[in-house]
């Protein structure tokens, strides 16, 4: 979707999220708000579609990306792609972005886990993430040993 389809695909959703707001509109309006570059604005549509519909997975895994990389919020981040792990626990996607997350701020135990399981269903890079967060383990293990 180029950015005069997704301005009028915003344009739509907002007109339809006026006459009718639900979660499934709220999150989309939220989707074209993210890639016109409109964060905040998207958080906010996100939040107000897992309000109404706390099952929404996928409004979930957004406000966990959109909180741990736009907005450098790690708590929030790593809360709503937990929730949406929860709603959906045999998505692997989530549990690789997931492990990644871990992965980034030092919960390496936890992203190994998860990147296991990533690997086992054959998701692609998982394997080349876990292979780095083991040496990260095993770095750490020889440290604590000197």
């Amino acid at each position: 979707m180029d950015q005069g389809d997704t301005s009028k695909a915003y344009e739509k959703y907002s007109a339809a999220l006026a006459l009718q707001p639900t979660a499934n509109n709220y999150y989309n309006v939220g989707v074209c708000a993210q890639i016109l570059g409109k964060v905040d604005e998207a958080i906010d549509k996100w939040e107000n579609a897992v309000a109404m519909e706390p099952s929404l997975a996928e409004a979930h895994v957004n406000l966990g990306t959109a909180y741990f990389v736009k907005k450098r919020d790690v708590a929030k981040g790593l809360e709503h792609m937990e929730k949406a792990l929860r709603i959906t626990p045999d998505d692997v996607e989530i549990k690789f972005n997931l492990g990644a997350m871990y992965d980034s701020v030092g919960k390496l135990e936890t992203a190994k886990t998860l990147l296991e399981e990533c690997v086992r269903s054959n998701v692609n890079n998982a394997e080349v993430l876990l292979r780095n967060v083991n040496a990260k383990i095993a770095a750490k293990g020889l440290k604590e040993q000197k």
